[in-house]
C-alpha cells in the first residue's frame, strides 16, 4: 500500500555558484493499514493468508491476533515467511471440515511502518477442489481440478506450495486444451528434498 512520489531537483547551486547536476529521487508515502488479498489453503490444519504489503513480525507471529469460527480458535502456530514477509502461516489446533464455510478474524496487524489494520473479518469456505494430481516427474506435476479454472488464478505461483523445502514453483500453466488441467514445475527437485514418502513413492 501508499503511493510512491517523484521529487525532481534543479537549479541547485553551491556557495561558489557551481550547479549541481539534475537529480531524481523516489519515496514512498504509507500511512495505510495492510491489506489483506486471500487465502491459501493447504490442509485441513494448515492456511497461509496474503497481505499486500511486508508485516511487522512480532505481531504477525502473535496467534491470539488470528481467530476462525464454528469451534476453530486461535492458531497453535502464526509464522511469517521468511522470504515473503506479507505471508502468514498457520497451523490450527483444530482441522477444518470439507465443506464448511468460515470467518477468520485478525486484528491489530500492522506494515513496516507502524500503519496498523484493526480488526477484520474475512470469509472462505474449505472445499477441496482437487480431483487429481499427476507425478510426471521429479519436477512436474499436473493438478487435475473438479471445475474449469480461470487463467490467472491457475496460473498465481504462490497459490501452490510443497512442503519440505520444495516451495512455490517456478512456472504453472493452464493447459491450452482442457481448462481443468494446470502443468506445474518446481526449481527443486523432489528426490533432492526430504519430501513425504507418498510422493517418493509415486516418483518411483
Amino acid at each position: 500500500s501508499g503511493t510512491i512520489y517523484t521529487l525532481n531537483i534543479s537549479g541547485q547551486t553551491d556557495c561558489a555558484g557551481n550547479a549541481a547536476e539534475t537529480t531524481t529521487i523516489d519515496f514512498l508515502f504509507d500511512n495505510e493499514a495492510p491489506v489483506f488479498e486471500h487465502f491459501v489453503l493447504k490442509d485441513s490444519v494448515t492456511l497461509d493468508l496474503i497481505f499486500d504489503e511486508a508485516l511487522a513480525e512480532t505481531i504477525a507471529e502473535t496467534e491470539a491476533n488470528f481467530s476462525i469460527n464454528a469451534g476453530i480458535g486461535s492458531p497453535k502456530t502464526a509464522k511469517l515467511n521468511d522470504s515473503q514477509a506479507n505471508r502468514v502461516h498457520l497451523t490450527l489446533d483444530n482441522p477444518l471440515s470439507i465443506g464448511s464455510n468460515y470467518t477468520l478474524t485478525y486484528q491489530q496487524l500492522t506494515d513496516t511502518l507502524g500503519n496498523t489494520v484493526f480488526t477484520s473479518n474475512e470469509g472462505f469456505a474449505f472445499i477441496n477442489q482437487i480431483d487429481t494430481v499427476i507425478v510426471i516427474s521429479e519436477q512436474l506435476l499436473d493438478v487435475y481440478f473438479e471445475t474449469s479454472v480461470n487463467e490467472a488464478s491457475a496460473e498465481n505461483l504462490i497459490a501452490y506450495h510443497v512442503d519440505e523445502s520444495i516451495g512455490s514453483p517456478a512456472t504453472a500453466t493452464l493447459d491450452t486444451g482442457n481448462d481443468k488441467l494446470v502443468h506445474i514445475v518446481f526449481g527443486t527437485s523432489f528426490f533432492h528434498s526430504s519430501i513425504s514418502p507418498f510422493l517418493k513413492k509415486l516418483l518411483t
